[in-house]
C-alpha cells in the first residue's frame, strides 16, 4: 500500500510540474554553470575550466576571504556558451573565491584556496 502511494504522489508531482512548465512558454532556466579548478590547492597557478551549458558568461572576478577583489578578468571576447580556460597568478596564500557574472549578474562561484 505504501509503495502504490509513494508511486502516485511522484507520478502526481511530476505531473504538476510539468503541466506548469508546459503552460509557461517562458519558464525560468536557471544557469548551468561549472567550474573546474585545477589544481587546487595551488601555488604557483591554477588553471580554471568554465563549463556554461546555456548562460553567456561576460566577467570573472576573484575576492579574497574578506571581500577584496584581487582580480578582474572581462569575457567580453568570448561571450559564446561553451567552454572558456582561464588561468590565475600571483595569488598570495589565502581562501578566494571566484565569481562568474553575466550581464552584472552572479551566476556561479567557485572556492579556490592558494598555499604559496
Amino acid at each position: 500500500m505504501k509503495k502504490v502511494f509513494k508511486s502516485n504522489f511522484l507520478f502526481f508531482i511530476t505531473f504538476l510540474t510539468l503541466s506548469y512548465s508546459n503552460a509557461n512558454e517562458k519558464c525560468f532556466n536557471p544557469p548551468q554553470i561549472d567550474i573546474i579548478a585545477f589544481p587546487n590547492p595551488f601555488d604557483e597557478g591554477v588553471s580554471l575550466e568554465i563549463i556554461s551549458l546555456n548562460t553567456k558568461v561576460t566577467e570573472l572576478r576573484v575576492f579574497d576571504i574578506i571581500g577584496k577583489e584581487r582580480q578582474k578578468i572581462e569575457l567580453i571576447q568570448f561571450s559564446n556558451v561553451g567552454i572558456y580556460h582561464v588561468q590565475l597568478q600571483e595569488l598570495p596564500a589565502g581562501v578566494y573565491f571566484c565569481n562568474l557574472y553575466s550581464e552584472k549578474r552572479l551566476i556561479g562561484s567557485k572556492k579556490i584556496v592558494s598555499t604559496r
